[in-house]
């Protein structure tokens, strides 16, 4: 079971990483049971628009990635941003606020999620 709760976490950092740098984050794991295992995604309020995405985009394609992965695994999987502001509020696309982060950043996230998405499916 940590051998495939390390895959998991591993291939969300390595997605994170893609978008943000390693010291603007901090992932947290917690494991309810033996087969759901959830993240909080503890990030800098700055760059919290290049994870979250316009409309909750870059967020829910992460989230969607890392279900794939864990569903190859047998496991369940809840990840849930925070922001450092927030102290531990729901993240704004969770509380269906909209975070709007430059148009070509913005693009540039979501073609490497896309490029991710591909990898995985085939």
């Amino acid at each position: 079971m940590t051998d495939k709760k390390n895959n998991l976490t591993t291939f969300l950092e390595f997605i994170i990483d893609s978008i943000i740098d390693k010291d603007e984050y901090q992932l947290v794991e917690s494991q309810s049971n033996n087969e759901l295992v959830q993240y909080q995604l503890k990030i800098n309020p700055v760059k919290a628009g290049l994870i979250i995405g316009k409309q909750g985009k870059t967020i829910n394609a992460i989230r969607r990635l890392l279900q794939i992965k864990a569903s190859q695994e047998k496991l369940r999987v809840f990840l849930q941003v925070i922001s450092d502001q927030e102290d531990n509020q729901p993240s704004a696309q969770e509380s269906e606020k909209e975070v709007s982060p430059e148009t070509e950043t913005n693009n540039e996230t979501q073609s490497k999620v896309d490029e991710l998405a591909e990898l995985i499916e085939d």
